[in-house]
């Protein structure tokens, strides 16, 4: 649980004070105007946001990669600071730090995923030589050896099905629950 406060810590502050910010800009507050002060408001609102992606332009530069979205993003969201555009330059950056969080929880899933069908891959195969079923690590099956996959089994290889038709629960890489007749 601390890990997902610290995860969006950063954008919930910024979220937080640019709404406020363009609140107080709307309703005219008086100590809103003195000079400064706007600057420093929405200054602190694209900071914790910003940092991680000025960051990272400074080390693609580094590497030679000038024209990064990283760059480009600070050049941006910069811009928009330098023609008092405050809450356009701090909103810029945060939707796209909100952009790059659904990315990786994206990333981390299909990760996830792709394990978990990895992780379900038996570590037999059932292989007939001569009339007689001998069980063996799937690595070792030859291309043309016959693999026999009974009802319930998981099937350890790609192949020819022999049979007419037969059913299979493909579920884990399509997410139908329905089995796929073959």
């Amino acid at each position: 649980m601390k890990k997902k406060v610290g995860e969006y810590g950063a954008l919930t502050v910024s979220v937080l004070m640019l709404i406020a910010g363009i609140i107080i800009q709307s309703l005219d507050i008086v100590w809103f105007d003195y000079k400064g002060v706007k600057l420093i408001w929405f200054a602190a609102a694209y900071i914790p946001v910003a940092f991680p992606v000025i960051k990272e332009a400074v080390e693609e530069i580094q590497k030679g990669e000038v024209f990064s979205e990283f760059t480009l993003m600070t050049i941006a969201t910069a811009g928009a600071f330098l023609i008092g555009e405050y809450p356009e330059g701090v909103a810029v950056m945060l939707f796209y730090a909100i952009g790059e969080k659904f990315q990786d929880h994206a990333v981390d899933k299909a990760k996830r995923d792709i394990k978990a069908l990895v992780d379900i891959r038996p570590e037999r195969a059932s292989v007939i030589i001569d009339g007689i079923v001998t069980q063996c690590k799937p690595e070792v099956v030859q291309i043309g050896d016959m693999i026999e996959v009974k009802p319930g089994e998981r099937v350890p290889l790609d192949g020819v099905l022999l049979s007419d038709v037969a059913l299979f629960n493909t579920s884990a890489l399509t997410g139908e629950s329905v089995p796929k007749s073959i």
